[in-house]
């Protein structure tokens, strides 16, 4: 049950109560199995469900085994040593940290952060506050570049895609794109912060 519940980003949380119900499961289904039922075909029944239940988990827990993302890391890992120098900062998601661990790293959501801390400011503040020499946009990072103003607070986590082309297009310059697979297509901006 926990790792089919942590299939959904929306319950990365739901390891806080999930042991807890998965042993409230777990009593259930030993006390429907001992249960001295007075019609057979209830008891088989009872018995018959609480087995599909135990395997359909058991299944949908090792159906994501079936697919191994790794060979797209490592390809994009090659690219990005590639492409980027170890003494360059770099922002971008954080699953491409352990592709170039010695670089200078943050995280994009340090431009949002950084906008709630100082309200007044705007994404080109916060960006020349942490002035990365790379800008990685993934396919994950690209899923948080919303049109227009927020509507929904899950929209609220995201920059706007109007100020991040201004920015990329005053400050940046594509170094390499290519297609990361699963992670969705990259592109390495180089941001020239001393020039503008």
């Amino acid at each position: 049950l926990h790792s089919a519940l942590l299939q959904h980003k929306l319950s990365y949380y739901a390891i806080l109560f999930s042991p807890v119900l998965e042993l409230s499961v777990a009593v259930f289904l030993v006390q429907i199995s001992r249960y001295p039922w007075r019609i057979q075909l209830l008891r088989d029944v009872a018995r018959v469900a609480a087995y599909v239940m135990v395997l359909c988990a058991i299944i949908y827990s090792v159906l994501p085994l079936r697919w191994d993302w790794s060979h797209d890391y490592y390809t994009v890992e090659t690219q990005l040593k590639q492409k980027v120098r170890s003494n360059e900062t770099i922002m971008g998601t954080q699953v491409w940290w352990f592709a170039l661990p010695k670089n200078e790293w943050y995280s994009w959501e340090t431009l949002y952060y950084f906008r709630r801390f100082k309200p007044e400011t705007n994404l080109e503040d916060a960006f020349r506050e942490f002035h990365p020499d790379i800008f990685i946009l993934d396919g994950h990072l690209a899923s948080f570049i919303k049109p227009g103003n927020p509507g929904s607070y899950a929209d609220q986590l995201g920059v706007r895609e109007n100020e991040l082309n201004e920015i990329l297009k005053k400050y940046g310059q594509l170094r390499a794109e290519f297609d990361g697979g699963y992670y969705g297509p990259i592109r390495v901006f180089e941001l020239q912060w001393k020039q503008k």
